[in-house]
């Protein structure tokens, strides 16, 4: 007589341990994913030009320059300097911030293509 009873216990066991990894990685891929912001850089002024995000988590900035000449998008406070071409796009990776506000500019015109992201 062959006993089944506890090859199905194990193989509950087993379903159910899948299962909550499964769940498990799925949570941990949806806090990895950090939220994308978009900027769009146009007549050398980023549009939106503030920012709201999250203290204390990382984001994405995600600017599309929509000039005939590059862009150095650049933010001391917030370490990150990337040129952009025209017409192009670039990502930045913002690792988490503190409270506070931080600038960002096109170094190519700080006087008018600057703004701010706000850690609240």
């Amino acid at each position: 007589m062959l006993c089944l009873h506890g090859a199905s216990k194990r193989g509950g066991l087993l379903i159910a341990t899948t299962l909550a990894l499964a769940s498990f990685a799925s949570l941990v891929a949806e806090a990895a994913d950090p939220m994308t912001y978009e900027i769009t850089l146009k007549d050398q002024k980023f549009a939106p030009a503030e920012l709201k995000v999250s203290a204390g988590t990382a984001f994405i900035i995600k600017l599309k320059n929509e000039n005939d000449a590059p862009a150095e998008f650049e933010s001391k406070e917030m370490k990150f300097e990337k040129v952009v071409a025209g017409h192009a796009e670039i990502v930045v990776k913002v690792k988490a911030l503190p409270k506070g506000i931080f600038k960002f500019v096109d170094e190519y015109h700080e006087d008018t293509a600057l703004g701010t992201v706000e850690a609240e």
